[in-house]
C-alpha cells in the first residue's frame, strides 16, 4: 500500500520529565506566534490526515477535546499534539487528529538501567550522560535563543536525529548474570515503536498523506520503519521548515 508520511519529531512542549528534560513556555505570546509560523509552513504539504503522541485507548477522548477546540470551547494545553496537531489539522478541516501511541514499560523502567549502568557499567554510563547532557544542552540552547520553526528545523536534520540510536545500542551492555535489563528495555523501545508504526498502519488508506507529529526520541525509527516497507515515500520534515534557515545558521 503506498503512502507518503512526514515525521515531525519535536521537544515536548509541555516540559514532560524524561531521562534529559526541556523547558519552554509555549503559552507565551511570542511563542505562540513562533508555533503558527510552524503551521503556516507545515500547510504546504498538505497531509490527508494527522497522527499524535497519545495513546490509541484514548481516541474518544481526542475526538472529544479536538471537537470542543474546533468549536471554540477548549484552550489548547501546551503539548506539542495539540498546539500542532490540533492547530494544523482544524486549519486543513480534517475531522479528527488520530492517536497512535503504545506504553508498555514494565519492570526495569529507563532510571533503573541508567542507575545500574552508574554502578555497574560506568563507561556505559558515562557515555549515556556525555551523549545526553551534550545533546539536551544544544536543545536547551535552541529553545532559549531561536524560534520554535528554527528548534525543530534543527531536530529534525539528520545528524540532530540520529544521537538518540548511539544510546539505545550502548544500553545494550547494561546487564548482570542473571538480567539483561539494558536489553529489556532496548527491545521494549522497538517494540513500542514497532507498535506505533503499526497503529497508524490500522488508519491507512492509498493515497493517503500522513503526518506524523512526535517527541524526536521516537523519529529515527519511526522514519526508519516506514521507509523498510519499500512503499512509504518519507517526506523529510526539514524540507518545509527550512526557508531562510541556510542565511540563519550559516
Amino acid at each position: 500500500m503506498k503512502f507518503d508520511t512526514m515525521v515531525l519529531g519535536t521537544y515536548h512542549m509541555d516540559n514532560s520529565p524524561n531521562l534529559f528534560t526541556q523547558y519552554d513556555d509555549v503559552t507565551t505570546d511570542p511563542r505562540q506566534r513562533e508555533i503558527t509560523e510552524v503551521v503556516d509552513y507545515l500547510i504546504p504539504f498538505r497531509p490527508t490526515k494527522i497522527a499524535v503522541e497519545r495513546l490509541q485507548q484514548d481516541q474518544g477522548i481526542v475526538d472529544r477535546d479536538y471537537q470542543r477546540y474546533r468549536s471554540g470551547d477548549w484552550a489548547l494545553p501546551p503539548r506539542e499534539c495539540y498546539q500542532l496537531g490540533f492547530r494544523l489539522a482544524d486549519r486543513l478541516q480534517h475531522p479528527r487528529v488520530y492517536a497512535i501511541d503504545y506504553k508498555n514499560e514494565v519492570g526495569t523502567g529507563i532510571g533503573g538501567v541508567y542507575e545500574y549502568a552508574q554502578e555497574h557499567v560506568p563507561e556505559v554510563y558515562e557515555f549515556i550522560t556525555t551523549t545526553g547532557e551534550a545533546f539536551n544542552r544544544a536543545l536547551q540552547h535552541r529553545i532559549n535563543t531561536q524560534t520554535v520553526r528554527e528548534v525543530l528545523y534543527w531536530l529534525n536534520e539528520s545528524r540532530a536525529g540520529q544521537v538518540s540510536q548511539p544510546v539505545y545500542m550502548a544500553m545494550l551492555r547494561v546487564a548482570d548474570h542473571a538480567d539483561r535489563m539494558g536489553l529489556d528495555w532496548v527491545a521494549g523501545w522497538y517494540v513500542r515503536n514497532l507498535t506505533i508504526y503499526a497503529n497508524l498502519l490500522q488508519w491507512t488508506e492509498p493515497g493517503d498523506r500522513w503526518l506524523v507529529i512526535y517527541g524526536d526520541g521516537h523519529a529515527p525509527l519511526l522514519r526508519q520503519f516506514l521507509h523498510d516497507t519499500g512503499e512509504v515515500t518519507v517526506i523529510p520534515a526539514a524540507d518545509y521548515l527550512s526557508a531562510g534557515m541556510e542565511r540563519k545558521e550559516g
